[in-house]
């Protein structure tokens, strides 16, 4: 196809007398040479990209939305699977959270979800995926990540959010719940329930702590 786009280009070049430039070749070719193209829009690549970006990530927080969260998982449990490759999953939950809307306010609830967004991306390596799982509740999806290194990350995070200072003036901390991939897991949703119980845990033994299992870690 670029082969047959470049001929293309040499022939409106030649009846044009001019270069027309290899987009406006490409976009003739697709729709009035082979029709593919129906109605195709122009759009500038810097907007192309914020709104892939909008697309993709909530509004409030700024992290991934809930559809990439599962998609990505999904791919990096077949990897893990392919590539005998360590999987972390993490979900974070504020603690307290209704009690900080019901005290200060949604505007201040608002403040402490984008600041605790704000520590995740923060503390996250590049390779791993946050994103926001549902209300307060966050999850980060951890590569080829073992429990220990999975857990100084996480440490991390729930340090940073700790010594984090609020215009409400409300002090926040957060609890953690890991999870590792085990081939023995049946599907998916056993990976995201262990660590979902992980996080169950971190909140029933005192909050503001990271736990996997049954083992608490910090």
């Amino acid at each position: 196809m670029w082969v047959s786009i470049i001929k293309h280009r040499q022939c409106l070049n030649e009846r044009l007398e001019r270069d027309v430039g290899i987009s406006v070749a490409s976009l003739d070719y697709l729709t009035n040479i082979k029709g593919y193209l129906e109605e195709p829009k122009i759009i500038e690549d810097k907007k192309s990209k914020l709104f892939s970006e909008i697309a993709l990530t909530d509004d409030l927080t700024g992290l991934y939305i809930r559809e990439v969260f599962d998609v990505t998982l999904n791919r990096e449990v077949e990897r893990a699977k392919r590539n005998h490759q360590a999987l972390s999953l993490v979900f974070i939950d504020i603690d307290n959270f209704k009690q900080i809307n019901d005290r200060n306010g949604h505007l201040a609830g608002d403040e402490v979800l984008r600041k605790v967004a704000n520590c995740i991306e923060s503390s996250v390596r590049e390779m791993d995926l946050p994103a926001r799982y549902g209300g307060d509740e966050i999850a980060v999806i951890m590569p080829n990540t073992a429990i220990e290194d999975a857990k100084e990350v996480c440490d991390r995070i729930r340090k940073n959010v700790q010594t984090s200072i609020f215009e409400s003036g409300v002090q926040v901390t957060i609890s953690v719940g890991l999870s590792l991939y085990d081939t023995a897991m049946k599907n998916l949703e056993e990976f995201i329930d262990a660590a979902d119980s992980a996080l169950y845990k971190a909140k029933e033994t005192g909050k503001n702590n990271v736990y996997h299992e049954n083992a608490r870690l910090s």
